[in-house]
């Protein structure tokens, strides 16, 4: 009795015992099963954050490179267009491009000296004369007036009467520096009587290139 008694009780015990087992187990797996979905949601919503979070920096980024690339094109542009009217300033200033504009046509039929001459074209430059030729002789930095026999040499050029001076510039302006009271023309006037002196204000002239031009032999950009 005592074995048949015992044989069941190891029975029934390894019954519950396989049964805490499964329950065991199952219960693991839907832990297991739990975990593993709760994970592949949470990594999914972490991806997606990821990729929205990579996609609006991306945006900005396209946006601040375009944004750069505008105001570049827009500074070599206008930086680029400023050194195109500083360059053109400078031609004009050197004599190396034709120029045109309003300002004062003067004639004398005088046989000039050339200090007289040279007065005339200080007297235009300082009443704001931005370009002048005479006889068709481009006035410029390095002009050089001078003596030349009987008469006068510009720019190396033999020059004689009538001396026409063109200078474009405020007309206005012009006009009166040359006939104020005791200027040149009145001077020129009293000195030759017999000669003709006229200013005239004109809406437009074009004055000639400086002939000579520029070599530069010695003088280079300053480091």
């Amino acid at each position: 009795m005592r074995s048949r008694s015992a044989k069941l009780s190891l029975t029934i015990v390894a019954i519950i015992l396989g049964v805490l087992v499964v329950m065991q187990l199952r219960t693991q797996g839907r832990i297991a099963k739990s975990v593993s979905a709760q994970s592949a949601t949470d990594q999914s919503t972490m991806i997606s954050n990821l990729y929205d979070s990579n996609l609006n920096l991306r945006k900005e980024v396209d946006s601040l490179h375009a944004q750069l690339a505008e105001h570049n094109a827009s500074f070599g542009q206008s930086d680029l267009t400023a050194m195109i009217r500083e360059l053109n300033k400078l031609r004009i200033a050197n004599g190396l491009s034709e120029v045109s504009g309003p300002g004062v046509l003067m004639t004398v039929s005088a046989d000039l000296r050339p200090d007289e001459l040279e007065d005339l074209i200080n007297e235009l430059r300082n009443a704001g004369a931005e370009a002048i030729a005479v006889n068709g002789q481009r006035v410029v930095a390095r002009t050089a007036v001078a003596e030349a026999g009987s008469s006068v040499a510009i720019n190396g050029i033999r020059i004689g009467k009538p001396y026409i001076l063109l200078a474009i510039g405020q007309p206005e302006t012009l006009e009166r520096a040359l006939v104020r009271k005791g200027g040149l023309v009145t001077y020129l006037q009293n000195t030759y009587p017999d000669a003709t002196v006229a200013v005239l204000k004109r809406t437009k002239m074009t004055l000639p290139v400086y002939p000579a031009g520029y070599e530069w032999q010695y003088a280079v950009p300053a480091k």
